[in-house]
């Protein structure tokens, strides 16, 4: 860095500064710094021009001009390996370790101790890390080896060191036994250098014949499971322990399938702390060892599922008659007690006693009292509030009895306010529930005193808001699910409820003599294709200056109907008829018969190759396209009914698309998929660099005695073993099935068990194979949610009289059902009587959650799956074995780094925890998208103190290359594609190149690749390459490179584009 410092103020905005763009302008300083990428052992002049002045208008009398010298590249020694590695002992075992500027290279190999892995690996890893010493080095050491590296100067080269049991001067060499290993490599002269750079690089490598799966679950059972890495095979009699520091927790033999199925009765503090299975000892044939942290892409948010929080098997609910009290009045409470046992609840124990506290707004205790536990595991009580209360929120904190000796905690909350009741209530009524786009919105508001009577001549002011809106059809045939979400047919990855939102529309007025005001104005969604929800917020004044606020909200529709899809089965049999059944009803949900419907489906081909990235390493990369492959019209019948067969030719990912159009010409389009399974094609699923499979479940809701009809795709060509388990706090079900074909189907049966809902899971293993060199797994999770009703109260009730006189008595008839209608004996019910106008001043009012969702909430998978093979990497080890790509110049990243692993998300973890210095560490490796991260951060307590913070940075280069290609080609096309090569930088960048090569197109080798000068680009300028190309008729996808340096800076891109056959 160059630092720039002025005996006076400089206009920073002036003189070269003025090349650099700043918003807002920097204004005035006495410094100035210059900075920029360096190339090593190169002498650079930086001349200031003499007219440079400063802020009032002093030069310099010459230019100045100063030199200097750049040194070498500082010395690098690093391995390509993460924290905890596995390598199968079917394998050779070479670990990558990159240098710079390096005359030796020192490796150590060790054997640990499987108790220091636990520490390693364990809740205090960070900090045991930092400080771990190899315990008695002489008899742990196997052997220390010295390198001498090959490379050039500045640049980072790439070696493999190979893992043997023992150095040997000749012979063959004896591969490492299964066990746990340290290596250590080191630059001999970094010690002696003390310029602040790591003096050692260290990982753990674990080996073994087998691997393990471990299913970690808070409450009820674990599942450990045991296969052979070169078979796939499970392994059947072997001991395994389960363990968080080597202690056993609980141990077993794996049975038939290799599972070995354990409940570790853990507590809430271990929420967040690794535990481990093993079997057998280092050193021996049968050793495996697994962590429940190693889960890279196959944690439980990676599926998008809830997991659990803090571990909490009861529940109190307590709640008062209304949420609002004014000091001195008395307030009546009750609570609804249940544990949960065996993954249901129950009633706790009748009368033990439960303690309860009121606190004030302040935290000071108001009242304290012991109830008892009724028989139907309720618990009530009443409290006088002074005349002098403070006002605020108060809390009634629970000590409900587990037993004799443990308490469950919980709260309820009300509010003391001295408030004053509102003299008048508002009602907002749109005149049609809801509206069509194009027609006109009339609302009538209604401004009238509790009492009786208008409120006349009152100001009125309203605004409306529209927000995204999913149109649900409440009278769908039962089981049946109808997709009504809209597509746009011309953007693939169109959100359809991207659109314009906010502010609608606002304005002021009076009431009328009558008390009412008539909000008009016309239904106009814009630019958005789905529909929204307008909300209407209104604000009368009354002539005490009461404020009144009340609210409504109502649909605006894109069309006189909506177009509702449904295939008979989600997952479809090859060459045979799959039905789906098409429904037109109006936003109400009635009947809209005659809809002409044009219907599209169109198959989603997938294609998987695994490329070689400039880094050496390979990956994964996947790409669909949707092509076209059935086309029909169908009118809707007089109860708005038509469907249609198509007949899957091959398996895979299909959508189905109908479009309308209704009499005022608006457009509608709604679309779903569903999947074809079976035939002889094997279906190319895609692979990518997780571990992860989607599964698909025939249905969104499920009844007891339903069977589950799960798709699974198997990415695997030959046979392999599953293990399927049904899960939620814990494992429920487990079994060990055969995959033969790519697209399988599982039944699970439906139990009122699985009430609210369950999880279902696949864990595939392949062993190695002339189609999967390597041992893989590939994990899928998917959610059933299973319908309530028969977990739901229905209460009728009947008053005397609707229409009463003060001091009337008025008598009510309440009548509580099952879901079948049946009367129901025992219900304990609690009745309240309370003014509305109290209620209508709760922010809740008319939002208060249901009991069935209180107590049957979709429940959170409690389970963790870790596996070894996760962290395997015989593939990479397999690569360096036959010649890994080293060298690297320049700026020491060995060439233009090529993008190709973009992603929306790059880290997600829902439960990291500081340590003992209030420190969390973690580490994370972004995607390729130039774009801005943000890290959002917010952390809770246990005595409930919360925080958050948010920090942004910027993934972005100054040279960019941006391809211009299209969304799929043709077999035998001739197309000219492009690239850009744009500045986005602050500074000119020096002339360069750029390249490009192009596989799957004709040409010598079936590719193509050329080289093309790059003049120097200005902030903001851009340079376009045309590249032509003729499309191999035989290539089923399109790979193409591009590249660009320009001096020391450079960028480059990878994109695979599909190519497509149209047959007739």
């Amino acid at each position: 860095v160059i630092s720039f410092t002025y005996t006076d103020l400089y206009d920073l905005t002036n003189g070269f500064a003025q090349q650099v763009e700043s918003s807002p302008p920097p204004g005035y300083g006495t410094h100035l710094m210059l900075n920029w990428y360096k190339q090593p052992n190169t002498t650079y002049t930086v001349t200031i021009d003499s007219r440079v002045a400063d802020a009032y208008g002093n030069t310099l009398p010459e230019d100045f001009v100063m030199s200097f010298t750049t040194g070498d590249f500082p010395p690098l020694v690093q391995i390509d390996l993460d924290r905890f590695t596995h390598y199968s002992a079917i394998t050779t075992t070479i670990v990558g370790v990159r240098y710079r500027n390096v005359e030796t290279i020192d490796a150590k190999l060790y054997r640990l101790p499987l108790n220091d892995l636990f520490q390693l690996a364990g809740e205090n890893q960070w900090s045991v890390w930092e400080n771990y010493v190899v315990p008695d080095q002489a008899q742990n050491q196997l052997w220390q080896r010295t390198y001498t590296p090959d490379g050039g100067d500045n640049v980072i080269t790439r070696m493999g060191i190979k893992l043997t049991a023992v150095q040997r001067s000749g012979g063959p060499e004896e591969p490492l036994p299964p066990g746990v290993y340290m290596l250590e490599v080191r630059d001999p002269a970094a010690q002696a250098r003390q310029d602040g750079s790591p003096t050692v690089q260290r990982a753990v490598i674990i080996i073994t014949n087998y691997n393990l799966t471990f299913k970690r679950a808070m409450q009820g059972d674990s599942l450990a499971w045991l296969t052979d890495l070169a078979t796939g095979q499970p392994v059947e009699g072997a001991s395994v322990t389960f363990t968080k520091d080597g202690s056993p927790l609980a141990q077993g033999l794996t049975d038939g399938d290799g599972k070995a199925l354990a409940n570790l009765n853990l507590v809430q503090d271990d929420q967040w702390k690794p535990f481990f299975v093993y079997t057998g000892a280092p050193g021996q044939p049968d050793f495996a060892v697994v962590s429940s942290e190693w889960a890279e892409g196959i944690q439980p948010w990676s599926f998008n599922l809830d997991t659990y929080g803090p571990v909490d098997q009861r529940l109190l609910y307590v709640y008062t008659e209304r949420p609002i009290y004014r000091p001195g009045q008395q307030v009546f409470w009750r609570g609804i007690y249940r544990i949960m046992e065996n993954d249901a609840w129950t009633l706790p124990i009748a009368g033990l006693e439960a303690i309860v506290n009121i606190n004030d707004a302040m935290g000071n205790l108001v009242s304290t009292t012991r109830v008892p536990v009724s028989e139907n595991g309720t618990i009530q009580g009443a409290f006088t509030l002074a005349p002098d209360a403070l006002t605020g929120y108060y809390s009634i904190n629970v000590l409900a009895p587990i037993d004799t000796e443990a308490y469950h905690q919980a709260s309820g909350y009300f509010q003391v306010a001295a408030y004053r009741k509102p003299e008048f209530q508002i009602t907002v009524t749109p005149d049609q529930p809801s509206y069509i786009q194009g027609e006109t919105v009339k609302v009538t508001v209604q401004a009238d005193y509790f009492s009786g009577g208008p409120l006349v001549n009152a100001p009125v002011g309203w605004r409306i808001a529209g927000y995204n809106y999913v149109f649900n059809w409440a009278d769908a045939p039962a089981g049946r699910f109808y997709s009504f979400e809209p597509f746009d047919p011309d953007q693939p990855a169109y959100n359809p409820y991207d659109g314009q939102q906010g502010l609608v529309a606002e304005g002021q007025g009076q009431t009328d003599a009558n008390g009412t005001f008539v909000i008009e104005l016309p239904a106009d969604l814009g630019g958005a294709i789905a529909s929204q929800m307008w909300n209407l917020d209104v604000t009368i004044t009354s002539p005490t200056n009461q404020a009144v606020y009340a609210a409504t909200s109502f649909p605006v529709h894109r069309g006189e109907y909506y177009i509702g899809l449904s295939p008979a089965s989600y997952v479809a049999v090859v060459a045979s008829p799959a039905t789906v059944d098409v429904v037109s009803v109006r936003p109400d949900g009635s009947v809209y018969a005659g809809a002409e419907l044009q219907v599209v489906v169109s198959e989603y081909v997938w294609s998987s190759v695994y490329e070689q990235a400039e880094d050496g390493n390979f990956y994964w990369k996947s790409s669909a396209e949707r092509t076209p492959v059935y086309t029909t019209t169908v009118t809707t019948n007089d109860r708005g009914m038509a469907s249609f067969d198509f007949t899957p030719a091959k398996g895979g990912q299909y959508q189905v698309t109908a479009t309308g159009e209704d009499t005022l010409g608006n457009t509608i389009r709604s679309a779903t998929f569903l999947y074809a399974t079976g035939g002889d094609d094997f279906v190319a699923w895609p692979r990518q660099n997780n571990d992860r499979i989607e599964l698909v479940a025939d249905k969104k809701l499920y009844a007891p005695g339903d069977t589950a009809k799960i798709l699974v795709p198997n990415p695997f060509s030959n046979p392999v073993k599953a293990l399927v388990t049904v899960e939620r706090s814990g494992v429920l079900e487990a079994q060990v099935v055969e995959f033969s074909g790519s697209s399988e189907t599982i039944e699970i049966p439906v139990t009122a068990a699985h009430i609210p809902n369950i999880f279902v899971g696949v864990v595939i293993v392949a062993g190695v194979d002339e189609t999967n060199p390597f041992p893989a797994t590939r994990v899928g999770y998917v959610k059933l949610a299973v319908d309530t009703a028969e977990k739901e109260l229905s209460i009728d009730v009947q008053p005397s009289s609707a229409v009463v006189r003060p001091g009337d008595t008025v008598t009510y008839t309440l009548t509580v059902r099952d879901s079948a209608g049946n009367p129901v004996a025992g219900a304990e019910t609690s009745l309240a009587l309370v003014d509305k106008a109290v209620l209508v001043l709760a922010s809740a009012y008319g939002t208060e959650q249901k009991l069935v969702d209180i107590f049957y909430y979709q429940r959170p998978l409690g389970v963790n799956t870790g596996s070894l093979i996760v962290i395997n990497k015989d593939r990479v080890s397999q690569q360096l074995a036959e010649g890994g790509k080293g060298g690297g110049g320049g700026g020491g990243d060995g060439g233009p780094e090529v993008r190709e692993e973009l992603a929306d998300t790059a880290y997600w973890r829902a439960d990291a925890v500081s340590d003992e210095n209030g420190v969390i560490e973690f580490s994370v490796k972004l995607p390729d998208n130039l774009t801005t991260w943000t890290l959002t951060a917010k952390a809770v307590t246990a005595d409930t103190r919360v925080g958050q913070a948010m920090n942004d940075i910027v993934a972005t280069k100054q040279l960019q290359v941006r391809p211009i290609l299209p969304r799929f080609f043709t077999a035998g096309d001739r197309a000219i594609i492009g690239g850009v090569v744009l500045n986005g930088g602050k500074e000119a960048t020096a002339a360069g190149e750029f390249r490009y090569e192009v596989s799957g197109v004709s040409g010598e080798g079936r590719g193509a690749r050329g080289e093309e000068s790059l003049g120097a680009l200005n902030p903001g300028e851009f340079a376009t390459f045309d590249i032509p190309i003729e499309v191999d008729s035989a290539t089923a996808a399109v790979v193409v490179t591009m590249t660009a340096t320009a001096g020391d800076l450079s960028d480059g891109i990878r994109m695979e584009i599909p190519v497509v056959r149209y047959q007739t």
